[in-house]
């Protein structure tokens, strides 16, 4: 079964992504924190959702630190910040998809469908 890391301190956010991840039979591990997501991002995930805005820093700045510590796995942001040119800073930062809240669940399910065939 693949795994997908989610990273996100939103306790309503969290449960919506990881019900969706259990929807495409996937294993949802979520962790509510900066560092503590940088540091599973380095376990075997296929998919890593994370959110922007953390408790110890902006999500897009720490793909590079996760990368760097290991991360393979393909990484999507979930952010508030949804402006064309935040969308362009976190592909730029290493993302490889941007999906801006709100979201609707099909397009979130969709994304990491596409993810999955890519990973």
């Amino acid at each position: 079964m693949d795994r997908i890391l989610i990273v996100e301190d939103d306790i309503e956010t969290a449960a919506a992504v990881a019900a969706e991840v259990r929807g495409l039979g996937c294993e949802p591990v979520v962790i509510g924190t900066l560092q503590e997501g940088i540091a599973a991002s380095a376990e075997d995930f296929r998919v890593i959702v994370l959110d922007r805005m953390l408790p110890g820093g902006d999500g897009v700045e720490a793909i590079a630190k996760m990368r760097a510590g290991g991360a393979r796995g393909m990484i999507l942001v979930l952010s508030a910040l949804g402006r064309a040119a935040n969308r362009v800073e976190g592909l730029e930062k290493g993302a490889d998809d941007y999906l801006p809240k709100p979201f609707e669940p099909e397009e979130l399910r969709a994304r990491l469908r596409a993810l999955l065939r890519r990973g």
